[in-house]
């Protein structure tokens, strides 16, 4: 506990280890509203910006201190704090690195060197006016929501993993809270640590009581000798074994609750689940090789080449989450850690090779077969897309993306230069090795004609609103909004009368947002489409569906709105569009 002005303060420290591997599991913590230490090893010469980067991707103005421990065996060790904290910057322009500290826990703490206590003290009295300093920790809340808190830690926390949503507002009823502010609290209890709660149309039905015991489950199945034995494929029947409680400190994994952890580990593209043969593969377990009788170069050979350059290093995620959502198009067992040949499932003899080079930072996509226009640019398409959706979830992560020229040089463009130039009128581009190409030839190899005119409506977008990043969002989300509107106004028929006007002022909301013109709007319009979210979220839900609807919608449909409104909600849960509703700036 932290004690201010007769004040206690409780919190929850949460311990990642440091491997890559272990990184898997650290997007279950990762948000915003939390101070990270990052504690670097002087014996080992250890550098900061790896974790920094990590940090950055998932919370990107959350504060960092640095601590170097074991200085008792390295006194001179340089990380180059300066450097760091130039670098590494939030949105307000001051630094994220709020301090360096030089400690020794053998010496200081185990030991009780009076030499090196007191940098332990100095580290501790830092921690702690960081975290009185965060804006949320003084924030006034009803007493209703301590009590809805206490009772989940202390009637739940060690016998119960995890809870429903209607459990949670049943609690809050029995508590006295208003239902208006069931959402607000739950938010709060995440953030806080107390749950681990996902605003998911899959997963909304449970909120995780500890955190602990998903993470826990999870790492073990990803890392478990078994799972490596078995180079990543292993079966329900395996779980039994990885997930045996073989400490007493352990926490118990009953068979029901196998499905569970499985849904998570498929949500979160940590592997692959195949539901004929009822194996589970595990990206991170495979081998580093393929199969012996891979050629890379086949696939390379009179391909189109397009890849993802990154600023610093690749997120240790990225290509494992990549081969987890694409297996189903594996072709003839062609993967590894690194890579996988895809197939396209619309019967065009259409494949794709795509792989990490960390020595690079890139991840290269090379896409090769019958070229049928459409079917063409869509199997690109779906791949790009896949990796833009894991950027924009990495919300401080810098990657560029370049469209290979000549693969014999390397020569390669950046895309959104060839955008912009088209947008200028420029017809060619002159490349950094004196080679001129055609910009239309250029994108036609990865975008069909009417997908580059839609750029450059974005484009014109920008324009309209002054060149900015937020109307580019904006343009996205009522983009967004239209497909919305479509789906819901075609099968309005299939809800049970009684919830027909909620679809109807869902569509009328998500009209009056697809049609405003400029930004003055945007805030009201932000708070109207939330509220569509909630609605959305609970009437697609999969259990709600069944008493929602007149007959069981089709799962293409309930698949396709679950997918629209997921995009729509990252697009309204997007920090930049928030700041921007709430501080618009001022119109010419």
């Amino acid at each position: 506990p932290i004690k201010e002005n007769n004040n206690d303060y409780r919190i929850n420290i949460w311990d990642f280890g440091g491997q890559d591997i272990q990184s898997t599991v650290h997007q279950f913590f990762l948000t915003q509203d939390t101070l990270y230490v990052v504690v670097l090893n002087a014996r080992k010469d250890e550098l900061a910006d790896k974790y920094i980067e990590q940090i950055k991707s998932y919370a990107p103005d959350s504060p960092i201190l640095i601590i170097i421990n074991c200085i008792e065996e390295n006194p001179s060790h340089e990380i180059g704090i300066r450097n760091l904290m130039d670098t590494h910057k939030g949105k307000d322009g001051k630094s994220l690195i709020k301090g360096l500290h030089r400690v020794s826990l053998l010496k200081g703490y185990k030991e009780q060197d009076p030499s090196y206590q007191i940098g332990l003290i100095q580290m501790r009295e830092a921690i702690e006016t960081l975290i009185l300093k965060m804006p949320n920790i003084k924030e006034p809340v009803p007493v209703t929501y301590f009590e809805v808190k206490a009772y989940l830690e202390s009637a739940f926390f060690k016998d119960v993993p995890y809870i429903s949503h209607d459990t949670y507002e049943q609690i809050c009823r029995e508590k006295g809270l208003e239902t208006a502010s069931d959402e607000d609290l739950l938010n709060k209890l995440d953030r806080l640590g107390t749950v681990r709660y996902f605003d998911d149309l899959h997963l909304r039905n449970l909120q995780i009581l500890n955190p602990e015991w998903l993470s826990d489950g999870v790492y073990r199945i990803l890392v478990h000798e078994r799972t490596k034995a078995l180079k990543g494929i292993i079966s329900e029947n395996d779980l039994s074994i990885i997930l045996q409680k073989t400490t007493p400190e352990q926490f118990e994994y009953p068979k029901k609750h196998y499905g569970f952890l499985i849904r998570m580990i498929r949500k979160f593209d940590m592997g692959y689940y195949d539901e004929k043969s009822k194996l589970i593969f595990i990206p991170r377990a495979f081998g580093l090789d393929y199969s012996t009788n891979f050629d890379a170069e086949q696939y390379k050979k009179g391909a189109i080449h397009f890849f993802f350059k990154y600023e610093t290093f690749i997120p240790s995620t990225i290509m494992s989450a990549f081969i987890a959502r694409m297996f189903g198009q594996v072709q003839d067992n062609m993967y590894s850690q690194n890579g996988i040949v895809l197939l396209s499932n619309d019967g065009s003899n259409q494949a794709a090779f795509v792989e990490q080079t960390a020595i690079k930072n890139r991840i290269d996509i090379w896409v090769s077969g019958e070229k049928s226009e459409k079917e063409y640019f869509e199997f690109f398409i779906r791949i790009r897309d896949v990796f833009r959706e894991f950027h924009d979830a990495r919300r401080g992560l810098v990657v560029d993306e370049f469209i290979g020229l000549d693969s014999k040089t390397g020569t390669a463009v950046k895309y959104k230069l060839l955008i912009a130039n088209k947008f200028k009128n420029v017809s060619d581009f002159v490349s950094e090795d004196g080679g001129t190409y055609n910009i239309d030839e250029v994108l036609g190899r990865f975008e069909s004609k009417n997908t580059t005119i839609q750029h450059i409506a974005e484009q014109n977008v920008f324009q309209n609103f002054g060149g900015d990043m937020y109307a580019g969002n904006i343009y996205m989300i009522k983009h967004q909004a239209n497909e919305l509107i479509t789906i819901l106004t075609a099968n309005r028929d299939n809800f049970v009368e009684d919830k027909q006007p909620i679809i109807d002022q869902m569509i009328s909301d998500l009209q009056t947002l697809e049609q405003t013109p400029d930004k003055k709007s945007t805030k009201r319009i932000w708070e109207q489409l939330n509220d569509t979210r909630k609605n959305l979220t609970k009437i697609s839900s999969e259990e709600a569906i069944k008493w929602f609807t007149k007959k069981a919608l089709d799962g293409g449909f309930n698949e396709t709105v679950i997918k629209l409104a997921n995009r729509l909600m990252q697009g309204l849960h997007n920090p930049i569009i928030r700041d921007f509703v709430d501080n618009p700036p001022n119109m010419m």
